[in-house]
């Protein structure tokens, strides 16, 4: 995601990760609402993050 120039991470700061226990975040950017979820999309595949 570091390359990604339209994508922030934002953490929350918790301490300590559990199941199902939201960390953080990420949004994304995009010229239309399309480009931006395809980017989103990517970055989760990239990331290994799975829909529930």
């Amino acid at each position: 995601m570091p390359n990604h120039p339209r994508a922030k991470l934002h953490l929350y700061g918790k301490r300590e990760a559990r199941t199902r226990r939201k960390m953080g975040h990420f949004t994304v950017l995009g010229d239309t609402f399309d480009a931006a979820l395809n980017d989103a999309l990517a970055i989760r595949k990239a990331l290994g993050i799975g829909a529930d």
